[in-house]
């Protein structure tokens, strides 16, 4: 038996899904949007702030996204992740 292959989208779930819940146990909460109007995300509410990750694909490696700046990407299987967007997120 072959294991099927997960479409982009089910792959782009997997990895926010793992975020949310990796944030959660850094005491960050979030929700998952799946809105069918938008990329499926990540958003971080804080006090006046509001931190939206994204997942994206570049030659086939994976980055969370967030912003539009240069330093606002970080590689999904990069050491400490969550704690990385967890420090955006609470600026």
């Amino acid at each position: 038996m072959t294991a099927a292959r997960l479409s982009d989208g089910q792959q782009a779930y997997l990895f926010l899904v793992r975020l949310a819940w990796d944030l959660r146990e850094l005491g960050l909460g979030s929700l998952l949007d799946l809105s069918v109007r938008t990329e499926p995300a990540v958003v971080i509410h804080q006090a006046s702030t509001r931190l939206k990750i994204t997942v994206i694909q570049r030659q086939n490696v994976w980055f969370f996204t967030w912003g539009h700046g240069r330093n606002q990407s970080t590689w999904v299987g990069a050491e400490n992740v969550a704690s990385h967007i967890a420090r955006w997120a609470t600026r």
